[in-house]
């Protein structure tokens, strides 16, 4: 049976507790909301989606629990059990905004990161619940240290057991935070080429440009150079020509003029060079060297197809042909 007296200062310090919590949380919530609008990283906005998470019930109880316990005789058996679900609720908030932190510290505008949202959701989860299960036994007596190092020894033998496992699991965490590729790049690996179209834990797919689905270890892509054709500004290309041994020799001083002239003339791309590179066998040969503006294949096909049928129209209307192997039989009378 509670005393009147110890009734009575129960009382108060359950209603101080109470508001002192929620004065404070009131507190730092305008402030680090006062923050947000400053500043530019993202830590305040995590404060501000984990406090809010708290609810006045929480700090009520949390105050009870306190002051029951310091102004009157509580079993102990009993304390830890409230201290437990303290610990327990509060790990219980975190675990419920675990996945609106994750998002907002790692995966805004990131597809890669949003398909790995669930797997690092679900690994932080049960860190946490690992953490709070020892603090929970601590709490109520049982050794952890002991616990922990029979725990230790287990481990270890999973893990060496399943070594190729991990391996990839840790190439999924570079890949996350490093960023070497995502979802809807254009990447070159080992000779296989495709579209990146999910990163998951184990695996890499990529979909080639002939349509089938390629599925690289992530172990095998963060230990290869991988050629990513994502921040492509522009792209360069080569075209080599042959004309006519029989084409006058100053249309073949004005042939690398009309090929610059061809490529200045579009907006899209840049010239690098134009020259006579070589006698051949069957064809004075010419190489044209330019970069075009764009960064996705399919658009700098469409202009070096451009560039192309250009230069097919010059060599028209300055009546230059284009050569083909050819073989001049010369006979002795």
């Amino acid at each position: 049976m509670i005393e009147d007296t110890n009734l009575v200062t129960l009382f108060i310090l359950f209603v101080c507790l109470s508001m002192f919590f929620l004065l404070v949380h009131k507190y730092l919530l305008n402030i680090l909301q006062k923050l947000s609008g400053k500043s530019k990283n993202k830590i305040d906005d995590v404060f501000i989606l984990v406090l809010s998470s708290f609810s006045t019930y929480f700090y009520i109880l949390t105050a009870f629990i306190i002051a029951i316990t310091q102004t009157t005789q509580v079993p102990s058996n009993i304390e830890n059990i409230l201290f437990s679900f303290i610990v327990f609720w509060v790990a219980y908030r975190f675990s419920s905004v675990s996945n609106k932190v994750i998002e907002l510290l790692f995966c805004k505008d990131n597809n890669s990161a949003k398909q790995l949202l669930g797997f690092f959701s679900t690994f932080t989860k049960i860190i946490l619940w690992i953490l709070v299960l020892i603090i929970i036994l601590s709490i109520n007596g049982v050794n952890v240290t002991t616990l922990l190092a029979s725990l230790g020894i287990g481990g270890l033998a999973v893990a060496f057991a399943s070594q190729k496992i991990l391996s990839d699991l840790f190439s999924a965490f570079v890949i996350f935070f490093d960023k070497p590729f995502g979802i809807g790049d254009y990447i070159i690996v080992d000779q296989k080429d495709g579209v990146v179209e999910h990163i998951g834990i184990k695996t890499t797919r990529i979909r080639s440009l002939s349509g089938e689905l390629i599925i690289i270890p992530n172990e095998e892509m963060t230990s290869t150079v991988i050629q990513n054709y994502k921040s492509v500004k522009e792209r360069r290309a080569v075209i080599n020509i042959g004309v006519l041994y029989e084409t006058p020799q100053d249309k073949l001083k004005k042939i690398t003029t009309i090929m610059e002239d061809v490529v200045e003339k579009d907006s899209k791309c840049r010239i690098d060079r134009a020259a006579l590179k070589e006698f051949s066998q069957s064809s004075v040969d010419y190489e044209l060297v330019f970069y075009a503006k764009v960064s996705s294949y399919k658009e700098f096909l469409k202009t070096n197809e451009k560039i192309l049928f250009d230069i097919f129209e010059k060599f028209k209307e300055n009546s230059i042909e284009f050569a083909y192997p050819t073989q001049t039989l010369h006979i002795k009378k």
